[in-house]
């Protein structure tokens, strides 16, 4: 903005604002004082002066549907204003564009779907102060389309992108990880993204702020952590339908080898109450939640031999580990089960092992 300031050889016309304040409400305007201008330029959209020249990009600071034309859509100034003609003539563009063409002298706006609208200087919102005093601005309802923050270009591919990062200043300052991936998703080629101002500086923000941990980073850090340090990994695997039911085996997913074996009509609704404490007693202790389902043998021909089934695997958890005050491994008791299923095929090949979890021996902390 400067270098077209200081050029002599752009037209240009520079709209300055006629603030105004009330201490009655809305009626009995005067000139504003200082506090009110500086309530004015911290709050209100339109700047205090306005330098205008031809195809100066744009964006629009009011609503007017009659004219068809919203708060922030883009638009083009076609002819400053004049002497003659104080009115503001812009192309406004397509709603939800906020792209535009590298050279406007030669870029068909009708073509494209802009059109033109008049703009006059009027007032704008009345903003109030902590005073009681009421302070209004009339400008022409435009501001220059030099910038866009990060949450606003969200969905956009730009060719090019001009920033700067701060740890110091406020108005650079990024406070998540996830403002900086979208940044640098906004363009094709990291190449094309341009930072303003010291080299270390802007290292040393981006630096801090993708180091910094929010409630989100630590509380997926810790659910990926459950989920890589657990005892046993769940595996996608159908559940076949069987009328007589299931005997089946769930580990601990917080205690390493600790498993529990029973027997159900419905493994569903027979884990949920294993985890919500509605279970066995052994399944019920806080510290052993939640269960993850490992393996079951389904297949049976009746009631009896479902029962009969999950006996002999427990009679053979006590034979061997129990009744020596240990516990088996998954693997033993796992070993366990196929012993029971060798045994229950002798009289029933229908029956079938369905293995749906899997141990991670080796845990590892992220």
């Amino acid at each position: 903005m400067h270098v077209v300031e200081i050029n002599r050889a752009i037209p240009k016309f520079v709209s300055r604002s006629n603030d105004e304040m009330s201490t009655t409400g809305t009626a009995e305007w005067r000139p504003a004082d200082q506090h009110a201008i500086r309530v004015l330029d911290k709050h209100s959209l339109e700047p205090s002066s306005l330098t205008l020249y031809p195809y100066a990009v744009l964006r629009l600071t009011r609503n007017n549907l009659r004219d068809g034309y919203t708060q922030g859509q883009l638009c083009v100034v076609q002819h400053i204003p004049t002497e003659d003609e104080p009115s503001l003539h812009v192309f406004v563009s397509p709603f939800g564009n906020r792209a535009f063409h590298a050279d406007l002298t030669t870029f068909d706006f009708a073509g494209n779907g802009w059109h033109v609208v008049t703009l006059h200087s009027s007032p704008g919102h009345v903003l109030g102060s902590k005073r009681g005093v009421s302070a209004r601005r009339s400008q022409c309802p435009v501001k220059h389309y030099v910038a866009a923050t990060i949450h606003k270009s969200m969905g956009e591919t730009l060719s090019r992108i001009v920033t700067c990062i701060s740890s110091t200043d406020k108005k650079y300052a990024l406070w998540e990880d996830e403002q900086v991936y979208v940044l640098i998703s906004r363009v094709r080629n990291l190449n094309h993204i341009t930072f303003t101002g010291d080299t270390e500086s802007s290292l040393q923000a981006l630096k801090t702020v993708i180091m910094r941990c929010s409630q989100w980073s630590l509380y997926i850090e810790h659910f990926m952590h459950q989920i890589v340090s657990a005892t046993e990994r769940p595996i996608n695997v159908e559940i076949p339908r069987h009328s007589v039911g299931y005997v089946y085996m769930i580990v601990s997913i917080k205690v390493a080898n600790c498993s529990y074996v029973g027997k159900t009509a419905n493994l569903r609704q027979r884990l949920r109450e294993h985890n919500s404490g509605l279970g066995a007693h052994f399944t019920n202790v806080s510290e052993r939640r939640p269960w993850g389902l490992y393996c079951f043998i389904t297949g049976f021909n009746h009631e009896e031999e479902r029962r009969n089934c999950e006996r002999h695997w427990h009679s053979l958890m006590l034979s061997r580990y129990l009744s020596r005050n240990n516990q088996p491994t998954v693997h033993q008791n796992y070993h366990l089960g196929l012993t029971v299923l060798e045994r229950l095929r002798e009289t029933d090949g229908d029956a079938q092992m369905v293995v749906c979890g899997r141990m991670n021996l080796s845990p590892v902390s992220l």
